[in-house]
C-alpha cells in the first residue's frame, strides 16, 4: 500500500521535465535549450507553464566572428502563476549571453545593442550594489573568446 505513493513522488520529476519543454530557435546551442528547459522546470514547480515569447532571445555578434550569438532575456519569459519569477524586484533581472561554447549569465537593469563595426557592444546597466557602488553603472562589454568571458569596453569604440 505505501509503495504506490512513494512511486508517484518518483515520478514527479520527470513529469515536470517533460512539461518544462520550451521553444528556442533551430540553431540555438544546446546550452540555450538547457537553461529554458530549466527555467520551464521551476516555472512548473511554482504550478505554472513557461512561455518563451521571441523577443526573449536576441541574436547578436558580440566577439565579430560572424557566428550567431544568443541572448536569453529572463525577463520577458512568462511564468503563468509567477509573472516576476526571472527578476528580483530593484536589482533587475537575469540575461544570459551563449557565444560559440561559451555562457555567462548577469543581473542587469536594463540592457541593450551598439553596432561598433564587426562587433557588437552589450550595453548594460547594472545595480550599484551588486557592484558595491552607490550609483548602477552602465559599461560596454564585448566577448573575449581568449578568456570565454565578457571584456569592458570603452564607450566610443
Amino acid at each position: 500500500m505505501r509503495l504506490l505513493p512513494i512511486l508517484a513522488l518518483a515520478s514527479l520529476p520527470l513529469g515536470l521535465a517533460t512539461a518544462a519543454k520550451a521553444q528556442t530557435p533551430p540553431d540555438a546551442p544546446p546550452a540555450l535549450t538547457a537553461l529554458l528547459d530549466y527555467h520551464g522546470t521551476a516555472c512548473s514547480i511554482q504550478g505554472g507553464t513557461l512561455t518563451t515569447p521571441p523577443q526573449a532571445i536576441s541574436t547578436a555578434n558580440l566577439n565579430g566572428d560572424g557566428q550567431t550569438d544568443y541572448i536569453l532575456d529572463s525577463s520577458k519569459l512568462v511564468c503563468s502563476t509567477r509573472p516576476a519569477m526571472f527578476c528580483a524586484a530593484d536589482t533587475g533581472c537575469e540575461i544570459s549571453l551563449f557565444v560559440g561554447t561559451g555562457q555567462h549569465t548577469l543581473i542587469v537593469k536594463d540592457w541593450s545593442l551598439r553596432d561598433a563595426g564587426p562587433v557588437q557592444h552589450l550595453v548594460a546597466t547594472i545595480d550599484g550594489d551588486l557592484l558595491n557602488s552607490p550609483v548602477d553603472i552602465t559599461s560596454h562589454m564585448v566577448w573575449d573568446d581568449v578568456a570565454a568571458g565578457l571584456k569592458l569596453v570603452p564607450a566610443e569604440n
